[in-house]
């Protein structure tokens, strides 16, 4: 039999009726090409036919076409095609060796709702260039979709990929790998493709996206990114990514043997963005648990936070932004060269630089704390540097272990310990210079409400009203204006000088300075207000513009027109009180320089003049001397000289131009050319006597004029008790 609309068909036990039925459900045939072929007959069949096409249509829609080698209409209902080429409205292609339509048709529609497809299936979308194949499958007009199970292979672009399980969407071009996936992509610049493995993977076209879900992984060259889920999303050519998404137990690590990898990045979730044309990072946003590990070309930072946010120039590595927080930020900066190891603790941490030359300003706020552990080099004593405050502000050199200065701001408290000791320090603001290894603490400059404040080690503490410096390398200070010290540390079981040991010692200045090296400290203070150092309340005291101690030896030079009073125990145990009790004598002192040496228990005054004031006299010279017992605080003797003058007790005056005075005995040598003596007597007159050398005792009145010393004799006579001696 012959069809009327151009298919050549052979009948088998069939009626004419089943015929016209036939021809009614195929509305449209493509012309006879061979009316001589004949089709073998299938036993099932109730019809079959050679080549042709079959038109889908539903309504008046047109869905789809189906061309094939032979045709085959069973008793069950099911149409056969030979070498089936199924092509869809959107112009996809389903190929397969042979194809079924199974299932009822609804009202309006072709029969055919779902076929089945084996001995080959591929499908193709010529526009895209997306395929996916297979040995057998299936495809619904109803759903639009075409399924293949088992072994799959896919291509689209630049990618390829294998599977088990794969399922097309007509509706919108999504590509679906069921299981056992690895698809490898070539991207710009060419080189070792890019591997991803998943259990399933979705590529939709309208998001340009592939989803990789479960266990996913992807290999680059230079990293292996890794996440419970991975979404890659292509550009428009398919040339490069646009940006990766990774969700749950993400990473991004470098890959082995990688030179100059990637951060080595891990959070619950890490979105990647990569700067166009190539494949270097552009930005990263690591959220959950996040933690970034730099490379040892950029340091190899630390950085941990509940999230992490940073940019990257062209390069891929260069760090241009850098934000972390919003709370629990932690930056571990490992040693290097030319730098200590560093933590950086705080709530949140925001860095920026510039693509040439890296990160160059880093600011940490909210409960900050810095921790530096040095170890020993040249000049520098092991030691760990603790500070903390609200607000820390780096400089840097391009990278976050590339300090230059560190700024600390508000209610800002930093601890130096090592080998020389202790120094801890307070005050509105810090700065650090990391080279240098000094800080600078100050008051801020509108309303100071923490002044710089200093405790260094256990003896001495210092506060300020302008700036104090610190050099942590030697722990030696600097402090500026309005600067007033304490002083606890005095050793015990030795006589010193001026100060009694263990008592605490108070001084004020406009300048302090303490150099660990050489143990000397310093007080410098101005034209209106002089340095001094004060023991107790007044009784022990030293003012002048410069005031130098040694702190090991007790030595002391002052200088400036200086002022000092002094508390000795001016008389052996037993004199002058009770018994086995030194009386104290106090003595104040006016001169322009000072030096104290404790090896020689000597003080040297000088000036124009030297004035020594005591209880009931004074002395004036050009120079005095004063020199202390050496194994108690007392005064052994004191020797003036050049233009001396001494005021007596019991209203005495002498004059000359050397006095010794020694204490032991209470006894005066005056020497001069010549020597004058004035005394007064119980009944108030005074004498003058004048001779070459003179002893004599405290009052002046036992006088000796040693002939031997005394060539012409001495020469006493009535004298005013008023007038100056000549």
């Amino acid at each position: 039999m012959r069809w009327q609309r151009g298919a050549r068909l052979a009948v088998a036990a069939i009626g004419l009726a089943t015929a016209l039925a036939v021809v009614l459900l195929v509305r449209e045939r493509p012309a006879q090409v061979d009316p001589g072929v004949t089709v073998p007959v299938d036993p099932g069949a109730t019809m079959q036919a050679g080549s042709g096409v079959d038109t889908r249509h539903r309504g008046d829609e047109r869905i789809g076409t189906v061309a094939y080698d032979e045709i085959t209409h069973f008793k069950d209902g099911r149409t056969g095609y030979k070498n089936a080429r199924v092509t869809l409205k959107d112009g996809t292609v389903l190929s397969a060796g042979f194809a079924e339509t199974v299932g009822k048709a609804a009202s309006g529609e072709s029969p055919a709702a779902e076929y089945r497809l084996r001995n080959g299936v591929r499908l193709t979308k010529p526009g895209e260039g997306t395929t996916l194949a297979g040995e057998s499958g299936s495809y619904s007009e109803t759903t639009g979709e075409a399924s293949i199970p088992g072994a799959v292979t896919f291509s689209r672009g630049r990618m390829a990929g294998r599977g088990t399980g794969g399922v097309y969407s007509k509706e919108d071009g999504s590509l679906r790998v069921l299981a056992d996936v690895v698809v490898t992509l070539q991207v710009d610049p060419p080189g070792k493709p890019i591997e991803a493995t998943s259990v399933t993977m979705t590529f939709t076209p309208a998001t340009r996206s592939m989803l990789f879900d479960q266990k996913a992984r992807i290999t680059r060259a230079s990293e292996v990114l890794s996440g419970d889920r991975a979404v890659l999303f292509l550009s428009d050519n398919d040339d490069h990514f646009r940006a990766i998404e990774l969700r749950g137990h993400a990473s991004v690590v470098p890959a082995p043997g990688a030179a100059n990898g990637l951060a080595d990045m891990r959070a619950d979730d890490i979105d990647l963005g990569f700067h166009d044309g190539g494949q270097a990072l552009r930005q990263a946003a690591l959220n959950g648990q996040a933690r970034l590990v730099q490379s040892a070309t950029q340091g190899g930072q630390t950085i941990e936070a509940p999230r992490v946010d940073l940019t990257m120039a062209p390069d891929g590595q260069t760090l241009t932004d850098l934000r972390a927080g919003p709370t629990g930020v932690t930056v571990r900066l490992p040693a290097v060269s030319d730098a200590p190891a560093r933590t950086i603790e705080a709530a949140t941490l925001a860095a920026t630089g510039t693509e040439k030359s890296g990160l160059l300003n880093a600011v940490f706020t909210d409960a900050v704390r810095f921790t530096e552990q040095a170890t020993a080099a040249p000049g520098r004593a092991a030691s760990e540097r603790v500070g903390r405050s609200r607000v820390l502000t780096l400089d840097l050199a391009g990278k976050l272990n590339a300090l230059k200065t560190a700024t600390f701001r508000q209610n800002v408290t930093f601890e130096a310990t090592s080998a020389n000791g202790k120094t801890a320090g307070d005050a509105d603001q810090g700065v650090y210079d990391a080279g240098n290894g000094q800080l600078v603490l100050t008051p801020f400059t509108t309303k100071a409400s923490r002044p710089p404040h200093v405790a260094d080690g256990d003896d001495v503490t210092v506060d300020a009203s302008g700036r104090i410096v610190i050099h942590l390398n030697t722990n030696s200070l600097e402090a500026y204006d309005d600067v007033k010290t304490l002083s606890r540390g005095q050793r015990k079981g030795s006589a010193r000088g001026f100060f009694t040991p263990g008592q605490p010692v108070r001084a004020s200045s406009a300048v302090f300075t303490r150099d660990h090296a050489t143990k000397i400290v310093k007080y410098i203070g101005t034209a209106t207000a002089p340095a001094w150092v004060q023991q107790g309340t007044g009784d022990s005291r030293i003012e002048g513009h410069e005031i130098e101690m040694h702190e090991e030896t007790g030595d002391m030079r002052a200088s400036g027109r200086i002022k000092s009073t002094v508390v000795f125990d001016a008389a052996p145990a037993g004199r002058g009180g009770a018994a086995g009790t030194p009386t104290p004598t106090r003595y104040d002192i006016t001169a322009e320089t000072m030096i104290y040496s404790e090896k020689q228990r000597a003080a040297t005054y000088a000036g124009a003049p030297v004035l020594l004031q005591r209880p009931n006299g004074e002395t004036r010279s050009r120079r005095l001397v004063i020199t202390l017992a050496r194994d108690e605080r007392r005064l052994e003797r004191l020797e003036a000289t050049d233009e001396v003058t001494a005021k007596l007790d019991g209203g005495g005056e002498t004059k000359g131009t050397r006095l010794l005075y020694e204490a032991a005995t209470d006894r005066y040598t005056v020497r001069g050319a010549p020597v004058l003596v004035r005394t007064r007597d119980e009944a108030g007159t005074c004498s003058l006597a004048r001779g070459q050398v003179v002893h004599f005792t405290g009052t002046g009145r036992n006088q000796d004029w040693p002939e031997s010393e005394n060539p012409g004799g001495s020469i006493a006579g009535p004298y005013s008790c008023t007038e100056p001696l000549p």
